[in-house]
């Protein structure tokens, strides 16, 4: 038991009533707030996870489209849950995930054993730089929702600035010059 769950326990049994804990500064106590931010959030983690083996880096030209989708249009609060969910995956805190964390929050998550050839199938497809480990905006592009991010809505948009970027540009040459 850690010395922050021992010092709230302790508090909680204070024989003086004036020195206990009320609900009130129990729910704010540092061991329970930091207890809630690393339960994991099964329902997103399963969401985040289940995109993470479809995601496909290797197609250089959807990965890279996908990677500015995410950056323009995705909102604030489904990154900041994915952070969280990013988080709780990295054991370790190092700001990686290994995959053996990968496996550990899989197998948390779903409550079955995922397979090394699973587990290199993901890394392959997400481990852009291939240093053998997913960092944060690679584990961020392969498990936001592609369904919610390509709405037609937010299609529009980057059709709308990839049409300014290419009206602003100077003309092109004609691939035939006339002779």
């Amino acid at each position: 038991m850690s010395d922050l769950a021992k010092a709230f326990i302790t508090r909680l049994m204070n024989r003086n009533a004036k020195k206990r804990y009320t609900a009130e500064e129990a729910l704010k106590d540092e061991w329970i707030l930091k207890a809630d931010s690393n339960v994991l959030d099964k329902p997103l983690a399963k969401k985040a996870l289940k995109n993470l083996t479809t995601f496909r880096a290797d197609l250089k030209l959807q990965s890279a489209t996908w990677v500015f989708l995410v950056s323009l249009l995705a909102n604030k609060k489904d990154k900041a849950n994915l952070l969280k969910t990013f988080k709780q995956l990295d054991l370790n805190g190092d700001g990686l995930l290994s995959k053996d964390e990968l496996v550990k929050g899989y197998n948390n998550v779903f409550m079955s054993q995922m397979t090394d050839g699973e587990v290199e199938k993901i890394f392959d497809r997400i481990d852009v730089n291939k240093n053998g480990s997913i960092d944060y905006s690679e584990f961020i592009a392969a498990s936001l929702d592609r369904d919610k991010m390509l709405s037609k809505d937010r299609l529009s948009k980057v059709f709308n600035i990839f049409d300014k970027v290419s009206t602003s540009s100077p003309p092109c040459l004609p691939l035939f010059m006339p002779s």
